[in-house]
């Protein structure tokens, strides 16, 4: 089966616009980019996930410019043996467990850009308050 990659960014434009309905100018405020950038990320994102359906083809998320900021923590799972574990400060998103070297992960939480998704809402615990 032929495999489609979508970006770490590209699935979170999606989520953000397309599943939570927020207005691109906020989404891309989130994420960090500027408008364009989210658009691009956005078009790419949809475009492939057609491509998907339509073909009958998986989709892979990985990829992309994820860092750990160190604002808030972000946890890792891996589905082969159930390994968690907290992501260092400033690293790029892991590509495979350190218990066994699947690359089935999961980020437990959060929006990879060191905010976590609480009851249909985003916060970090460490800027109470703000959204």
């Amino acid at each position: 089966m032929e495999i489609i990659n979508l970006s770490i960014e590209e699935i979170e434009a999606v989520r953000l616009c397309d599943l939570l309905k927020i207005e691109q100018n906020e989404a891309a405020d989130r994420m960090g980019v500027s408008r364009k950038t989210f658009w691009s990320d956005l078009q790419r994102a949809r475009e492939k996930i057609a491509d998907a359906l339509v073909n009958g083809k998986a989709i892979e998320i990985s990829g992309g410019e994820y860092v750990n900021t160190g604002e808030c923590k972000v946890n890792f799972l891996c589905k082969e043996c159930d390994y968690m574990w907290e992501a260092k400060d400033n690293q790029p998103r892991p590509t495979s467990c350190p218990n066994c070297g699947s690359n089935l992960i999961f980020r437990i939480g959060g929006d990879g850009r060191g905010m976590r998704f609480i009851e249909n809402n985003f916060c970090c615990p460490k800027k109470k308050g703000k959204q």
